[in-house]
């Protein structure tokens, strides 16, 4: 693995671990090696860009040949061109001269002057065939590895083989069966390889196939079969990633707000059972009972906040093609490990102590309510695969119990500085982690 992957890797880890995947279409990407047609990719940074009469766009590109010298390369943009800003299909006329700076890349035609398809980062395109123009897909056409006699062997192969697990016993339904999933897997390759996601249909057609032959759990084990096999990256971006990310995005929201309310419940139920308790024997009774919510509450921790980090990191591995497939790396345990200990080590009897005594003062009834507040919203998280922040949630807990005595308990202003903290985290270490990737990347060259 490059160095500057992990130094960028540490270095978000260290300013923030807050940020797995949703279900959604599976397929694989039994792609055997593909012959490239005559195109060319070129680019690093786009020097100018000249406005034709036209309407075209003359773009100069800062290549460089096998010495290191700057070589101005000449790429013309049409309106047919097919241009890609971070996954999104873009019209020529959205070419701006402040992108200039931009990193590009170009798939320059035959004819080696024409671009074919610009992208700016090396992402898919979030379209189907259907969103393009016959001129565009044609166009991405022409530049596509073409599918191989080997690769539609590889497909034919995998298929056999994942057809032979379900030992249906009934000639007619598995070549009905591997009918479906050749087309299919075949469909998803050719889409991956024009860059663009696979057509509705192609998933539509997958889900009626095997409901005509197969049980759900027959369905379920096809599907996981399919996971299994190192899915294509991009498909995985997309149809996996995006959404799952959108979860994480959501329940930042969510994850505080429910440990509030179940803090805030926990604290009134507790409260209730024990009116009438003498108030030492209910402190002595939950200095202990706090041992058992801790604990509870650091497995929640490490059976979420903890994994999503790993995720994290996993995940960046596989989409810039680091591992095949998707699965975690001992070393990606060992370094999390290390980095969240030092972490809780250099800040972390800081932040109990923001916690525990500024935000509102905890008694131990409180701090087991909280703790298990924190616990149940975890495992729940966890059991939806939901990644959640620990801290968002605890602190939500916190302000609940906190809020059952009298709102003016709460000290709203260290709550609102918290929060602060937690909208800027995420903007912060993703240029803690740019910043450091940059500078080791001029480094290494």
């Amino acid at each position: 693995m490059k160095p500057r992957y992990v130094f960028a890797i540490l270095s978000a880890l260290v300013c923030t671990n807050c940020v797995q995947a949703d279900d959604a279409q599976k397929a694989s990407d039994a792609v055997a090696p593909a012959a490239r047609p005559n195109s060319e990719t070129i680019g690093v940074r786009i020097s100018k860009l000249t406005h034709n009469p036209d309407g075209t766009l003359l773009a100069i590109f800062d290549t460089k040949d096998k010495q290191g010298n700057t070589i101005p390369r000449e790429v013309l943009i049409t309106p047919d061109t097919v241009v890609n800003i971070g996954g999104q299909l873009k019209k020529s006329s959205d070419i701006k001269d402040e992108m200039i700076k931009d990193v590009v890349v170009a798939m320059v035609g035959q004819d080696g002057r024409k671009a074919i398809l610009l992208r700016w980062g090396r992402v898919m395109l979030n379209v189907t065939k259907e969103d393009l123009t016959p001129a565009q897909f044609a166009a991405l056409q022409a530049v596509a590895p073409k599918a191989t006699a080997e690769s539609d062997t590889a497909v034919d192969k995998r298929v056999d083989a994942y057809v032979a697990v379900l030992h249906l016993n009934a000639p007619d339904r598995e070549e009905r069966l591997k009918n479906v999933l050749r087309t299919n897997l075949r469909a998803v390759r050719d889409a991956h390889n024009a860059w663009i996601v696979p057509s509705k249909n192609v998933r539509e057609d997958l889900n009626k196939g095997l409901a005509a032959d197969l049980t759900s759990e027959q369905i379920d084990k096809i599907k996981d079969l399919l996971t299994d096999n190192s899915i294509q990256r991009h498909y995985i971006a997309y149809h996996v990633i995006v959404p799952g990310l959108t979860k994480t995005a959501v329940f930042i929201v969510v994850a505080p707000v429910v440990g509030l309310l179940l803090g805030f419940f926990n604290m009134v139920a507790v409260s209730w059972i024990f009116r009438r308790a003498h108030p030492g024997k209910v402190d002595h009774l939950f200095r202990r009972l706090q041992l058992v919510s801790a604990a509870l509450y650091s497995l929640g921790h490490g059976g979420n906040d903890a994994q999503k980090t790993m995720g994290v990191i996993a995940l960046l591995l596989f989409t810039t093609g680091q591992i095949d497939h998707f699965y975690i790396p001992q070393w990606v345990v060992i370094v999390c490990g290390i980095a969240i200990a030092l972490g809780t080590l250099m800040g972390g009897w800081r932040i109990v102590h923001t916690l525990g005594a500024r935000v509102t003062k905890l008694r131990p009834v409180g701090g087991f309510c909280a703790e298990t507040a924190g616990a149940i919203s975890l495992f729940g998280a966890t059991h939806l695969g939901i990644p959640v922040s620990t801290t968002h949630t605890i602190t939500g807990a916190i302000v609940g119990v906190g809020a059952v005595h009298r709102l003016s308990a709460v000290r709203w202003g260290i709550a609102g500085r918290i929060v602060w903290a937690w909208v800027l985290t995420i903007p912060a270490s993703a240029f803690v982690a740019a910043l450091t990737f940059y500078v080791t990347s001029k480094l290494g060259g």
